[in-house]
């Protein structure tokens, strides 16, 4: 979770309350609030408490962000080759992640105009297709609603499914993604 762009210094800030204002309005219309749903996978619980507590500050950056991009990394491909015993308990922890991102969207983004989701997979299939139908169906449903400005909220939706044997390097999100399935999966390494 994090902010793409930094917030006015506070010295500007100080000057005067339309400045301020003015400063406010500016960097929030032009900032992305991130969410990667899938980071840090072996904490059970951290994602959850992030979320809560930025929807519970009174100055969250939430309630003022207007963009917020949400990204899902899976990976199908090593799952099935490892044959993973533990494969329905890592779908739940992500169905229950989702639902919690869904949630605080839902309750806290007053400001928002535009939700960005991305779904990366490495393996395209009946399965994977349905897990991400199911994944962001309810992130879809915000196309329909009005934020507090009165304006409507847009709702992009954006896939990558990678190609058969595509290798990834070091930081590539599904590279990451499949690092850490490997310690869940080989290791237990759930925190």
């Amino acid at each position: 979770m994090k902010l793409s762009d930094w917030p006015p210094p506070v010295k500007l800030l100080l000057i005067n309350r339309q400045l301020y204002a003015e400063a406010v309005q500016w960097h929030y219309a032009r900032t992305t609030l991130f969410l990667n749903v899938c980071q840090g996978f072996s904490h059970l619980s951290f994602f959850e408490d992030m979320l809560d507590m930025i929807q519970k500050q009174p100055h969250s950056p939430l309630r003022k962000v207007r963009k917020i991009f949400v990204r899902f990394t899976w990976d199908g491909v090593f799952l099935d080759a490892v044959n993973a015993p533990n494969t329905d308990m890592l779908d739940s922890v992500l169905q229950c992640r989702s639902q919690a991102a869904y949630n605080t969207i839902a309750a806290g983004a007053d400001n928002l105009e535009l939700l960005t989701i991305q779904w990366m997979d490495t393996k395209c299939d009946e399965v994977a297709i349905e897990r991400r139908t199911r994944i962001t169906a309810p992130f879809l449903t915000l196309a329909h609603r009005i934020n507090r400005a009165g304006v409507p909220i847009k709702v992009v939706e954006s896939e990558y499914w990678a190609k058969p044997g595509e290798s990834f390097a070091r930081g590539h999100p599904l590279h990451t993604r499949r690092v850490e399935f490997w310690g869940i999966v080989r290791g237990g390494k759930w925190r």
